[in-house]
């Protein structure tokens, strides 16, 4: 049985077994479900508060939050994997989130207690301005 030590650093889960393997982490490949922005980052205009979905190639979803300045450049990321079922995806985060694209492609996030927040669709490389005024 392996044993897993967890580290912080620069605000960055990292997960490590005793035998120097990383523990396994959903990446951003396959192919991209949707991208969505998230209207938190309202009061800070050159960032951007993105979320992605992805499907990689042996079907498994995975679900990104991102920071992105100027819309191009990432400071930072948390990624977790995520079952699709009933029209929803289930965030293995730890807070028993769930995402579900609304009829107008909008994303509204949940958890136990009810909604979180919306998150409304853009391209991949949307730019602050088009995030917050996606029109």
């Amino acid at each position: 049985m392996n044993k897993v030590a967890i580290q912080l650093l620069s605000g960055v889960l990292t997960l490590f077994s005793w035998n120097g393997a990383m523990a396994s982490e959903p990446l951003r490949s396959g192919e991209l479900i949707g991208t969505w922005c998230d209207m938190q980052l309202q009061n800070s205009p050159a960032n951007d508060y993105v979320i992605e979905i992805w499907k990689d190639d042996s079907g498994r979803y995975s679900y990104h939050q991102l920071i992105r300045n100027e819309g191009k450049v990432e400071l930072g990321m948390n990624s977790y994997w995520a079952d699709k079922r009933d029209g929803k995806w289930y965030i293995d985060n730890g807070f028993e989130e769930n995402a579900r694209e609304d009829i107008g492609g909008s994303l509204s996030i949940h958890d136990t207690v009810g909604f979180i927040t919306k998150a409304l669709p853009v391209p991949p490389n949307t730019v602050p301005d088009k995030c917050r005024n996606p029109s």
